[in-house]
Formats: C-alpha cells, sequence, structure tokens
C-alpha cells in the first residue's frame, strides 16, 4: 500500500512537471507572437512625435499622451484598479512655458579686448524649464556652489554682492564629513531660490545645456543653464576654469568672485497650475489568497515639452513608456493569468522630480495592500544590451532574470549593481524604496544615449531589438514572480 502511494505521488509529480514545463513553452511562444521590435518601435515613434509636444505633464500634448495609453490599456484587456472609476491618477502640477530666450555674452581678455558671443540652444545654453521672466543685462558674478549652509558654516555669497547682477553658479556641494547631509543644499530649488534671495537679478547655472524642468517657478527671475565650456569662457581671464574650480570648492574653499564680464539675458515664461496623471491598471490575480498582492511594472510617460524647443524625449521615455505598453499587451492577452496581480504604472512628473511615482506610492488604491517588487523602465531604447540598477539587491529576483537571456534566446548581456548608500536616486524606483518596497529600474546599456533632453532625442538613435528583449525579459520574470 505505502508502495502505490509513493508511486502515486511521483506520478502526479511527475505530470505537473511535465505540464510546468509545456506551459512555459507555450507562454514564451506567445511572448515572440505579441512582443515585436517593429511593433515597440511604431510606439516610440508615435509618443515622440509632434503631436505629443514633448510630453510636458500638465500640457495639452501630455494629457493627449495619457489618453492614447488608456485606450492601449484598454484594447489589450487591463482593467483599471478597483477604487479608480477610470485609467488616471491626478496629482496637482506647477509646469512652466518658455516661449524664447536668448543670452548674448560680452567676454573680455586678461588685455581688455572684448568679443561679443551670441549663445545658441543646446549647443551653449538652454532657458531652464521653470524660469521666470526678464530681460537683463548686468555683470556676472560668480558664487561657487550657490549654497548657504549656517549649520555648516558655509555661504558662497560671503563676500560678494549680486545684488542687481547675474550669479554664476556650478551644481554640487562640498565634500561631506561624518555626520554632514548636503542633500537639501544640492538641489536645483534651493539653489536657485538662494540666488534670488541674495538680491540676484538672474542666474546662470553651469550644468547642462539641456532640458529641465525640475525646478520650482519664480516670477521675474530668468534662469538659463550654461555648458561648461561657456563658463570657462567667462573665466578665462583669470586663468580659471570650471574644473578647477570645482574640485576647490569641494574642499570648502570658497572661491567667489565678481568676473568683469556682462551678460544679456532674456527669458519670456508663462506659469501654469494645473493636473498631472498616472495611467494606471492591472491583471487580476487568480488566487484568493494572494490577489492582493502586486508586482508592478513602471516607466514615466513624461519629457521635457516643447517650449522654446520640441524635444522628443523618443529614449527618455517614450522607449520605456512603448515597452511598458507592449508588456501589458503580452500579459493582457495570454491565457495564462497569474496568481499575483500585476499592476501597470505611467508616471507623470518624472522629469519635475519624480511627482507621478511619489504620489501613487503615498496614495496607493485600497486594493492593493502589498507591493511584491517594482520593475521602472527608463531610457531602455538605444544599444545591445541591458544594466539594472539594484539589480544585486535582490539575489533571488536576480537569479530569475539572469537566466532569461538562455530561456527566452536572446543575444544581449545582462549586468546590474548594488546600491546601499543614501540618496533618493533619479528614477521611479526611489519613491518606492523609500517606502521600503524593493524595486529596481531597467535601462539599456551599451550606447551613450544620444541627446538626453535634446531635440536630437529622436527614434533616429533607437535600437527596436533592445526594447524587444527588454520587454520579453521584464514579462518572463513578472510572471515567474507573479506565479510563485
Amino acid at each position: 500500500m505505502k508502495k502505490r502511494i509513493i508511486f502515486f505521488v511521483l506520478v502526479i509529480s511527475f505530470l505537473w512537471l511535465i505540464s510546468g514545463i509545456s506551459g512555459e513553452s507555450e507562454f514564451i511562444i506567445h511572448l515572440d507572437e505579441t512582443i515585436k521590435a517593429t511593433d515597440i518601435f511604431t510606439l516610440v515613434n508615435t509618443l515622440a512625435s509632434p503631436q505629443y509636444e514633448g510630453r510636458l505633464t500638465g500640457t495639452a500634448g501630455y494629457d493627449k499622451a495619457v489618453q492614447m495609453a488608456a485606450d492601449y490599456f484598454k484594447q489589450y484587456g487591463i482593467r483599471p484598479i478597483d477604487g479608480m472609476e477610470t485609467y488616471t491618477q491626478l496629482f496637482p502640477v506647477s509646469y512652466t512655458k518658455v516661449y524664447e530666450s536668448k543670452l548674448t555674452l560680452h567676454v573680455k581678455d586678461k588685455n581688455g579686448k572684448e568679443e561679443v558671443l551670441q549663445c545658441q540652444y543646446f549647443k551653449d545654453y538652454y532657458p531652464m524649464n521653470f524660469s521666470g521672466s526678464g530681460n537683463i543685462t548686468g555683470e556676472i558674478v560668480f558664487a561657487g556652489f550657490g549654497i548657504t549652509a549656517p549649520e555648516f558654516e558655509y555661504d558662497d555669497y560671503i563676500g560678494i554682492d549680486v545684488k542687481g547682477k547675474i550669479a554664476m553658479i556650478i551644481k554640487g556641494a562640498p565634500k561631506e564629513k561624518e555626520g554632514e547631509d548636503w542633500s537639501a543644499y544640492d538641489d536645483h530649488r534651493f539653489r536657485t531660490k538662494n540666488a534670488l534671495k541674495h538680491g540676484a537679478a538672474g542666474l546662470l547655472y553651469i550644468y547642462s545645456a539641456r532640458g529641465n524642468p525640475n525646478g520650482a517657478y519664480l516670477e521675474g527671475f530668468p534662469m538659463l543653464a550654461i555648458e561648461e565650456k561657456l563658463a570657462d569662457r567667462i573665466l578665462e581671464k583669470y586663468r580659471k576654469n570650471v574644473k578647477s574650480l570645482t574640485e576647490h570648492l569641494k574642499q570648502r574653499h570658497r572661491n567667489s568672485f565678481a568676473t568683469d564680464q556682462t551678460a544679456e539675458l532674456t527669458v519670456r515664461s508663462e506659469n501654469f497650475q494645473g493636473n498631472g496623471a498616472n495611467v494606471v491598471g492591472y491583471i487580476p490575480g487568480s488566487d484568493e489568497l494572494l490577489r492582493n498582492e502586486f508586482i508592478v511594472v513602471g516607466a514615466h510617460l513624461d519629457h521635457c515639452g516643447m517650449w522654446p524647443q520640441l524635444t522628443p524625449g523618443a529614449d527618455d521615455n517614450a522607449s520605456g513608456s512603448a515597452a511598458l505598453l507592449t508588456i501589458a499587451r503580452a500579459l493582457g492577452t495570454s491565457k495564462y493569468q497569474p496568481k499575483r496581480s500585476v499592476l501597470f504604472a505611467l508616471f507623470g512628473g518624472e522629469e519635475m522630480g519624480l511627482l507621478g511615482s511619489t504620489y501613487l506610492v503615498s496614495h496607493l488604491p485600497e486594493k492593493v495592500k502589498k507591493i511584491n517588487f517594482v520593475f521602472n523602465l527608463d531610457m531602455v531604447g538605444e544599444g545591445p544590451d541591458v544594466f539594472i540598477l539594484r539589480l544585486k539587491n535582490y539575489p533571488e529576483m536576480e537569479k530569475i532574470i539572469m537566466e532569461t537571456p538562455r530561456k527566452l534566446n536572446l543575444n544581449c548581456h545582462i549586468t546590474g549593481n548594488e546600491i546601499t548608500e543614501k540618496g533618493r536616486g533619479g528614477s521611479d524606483h526611489a519613491p518606492f524604496v523609500e517606502k521600503r518596497i524593493p524595486a529596481v529600474s531597467v535601462f539599456s546599456a551599451g550606447s551613450k544615449h544620444m541627446g538626453y533632453h535634446k531635440a536630437d532625442d529622436s527614434i533616429y538613435w533607437i535600437t527596436p531589438k533592445i526594447m524587444e528583449d527588454i520587454a520579453k525579459i521584464i514579462s518572463y520574470t513578472v510572471m515567474r514572480m507573479a506565479a510563485d
């Protein structure tokens, strides 16, 4: 009798094993049929087109992208989550349209000879996408990191007068000593407000000449981001450059001074108060006990807008959004229903400081009792390989995901890292990690991500095959984690 029972258990186990392998094989075939590089590229091409106006959160172009994504969810069986009447989760947002700007520099050499530089968008400078309006001519005063931190006895504005002048500052902060935290000061919002507080009439921010809506609108205070090479021209008279000044400043050797150089700075902009939106839908789990546990797939839908020039955001992040929509289509049309629920979230306001993901994790739908894991897709459109931020923080997930190239017959190479230090991080995994929810961000690798936040982040740099590979990798991993 005992031998018969053992034999029966072995037979059942063998049949389960065969069924499982067969099911997995069929699911992989389904992924091959529903995840195609050409389809993902078409979605990227659509989202990066002028009709979506660069998808700046709050604008009509962004709202159009939201509706497109919601329609896609509905078409492929992704449901609005219980407690939400639609796919959209609204949150308040302030956004700015910079209609035009101009920067002219009057630069003197050490002999007093003046050269007039008519600066160009992206090559030399770009207006910060939260800049106030203004038309100013004034002396440029270098103000270090632009930081005033009384508790650390540090002030870049000591010994200089920026009232009615144009402050020029560098992004960064002094090297931290034990027990210090400078993160509140190494921040666009603090730095720009501090310059205005000290009486500056305008700001040149040595950062990078590209789109950046991550800051606070300051009425009547024009702010431009400038390239390091342009700043070096301003400093050349004193045989100084940005690199050497940054190193001195990091060691707390303050070095603020009037440059005796002049800038003409013009910005015409308009600020608006409105709503951003996350697009949220889900596939319900089949297990009564596990269906209130969720695996989340996220990506930010927004970019930097078209004011004063269109930034298409093909790689950042039409690629991640298109990959997510394709994953949703593949899982939504699969006959294999996971035990746990799968939540899809297209975030707004990422470029403004992770606004949408922060709002979602703080206002989760009531049905979402527990989030087991978050996969965030960000800039997955260029290069042949995959990089996963925080991959090695989660060994069990790492083991599953590292098997996928072999299982799915893919040629891409997957790498990742472990992060233990403090700091929020610059992508939408971060608000979840802050809530102690396991989360990673997935990027394509092996490319320079050309045109980042500039006009040439276009479809012409996109590598369709890597988007297909990443969509398959995440689809398979999500289903494994939702089923185990």
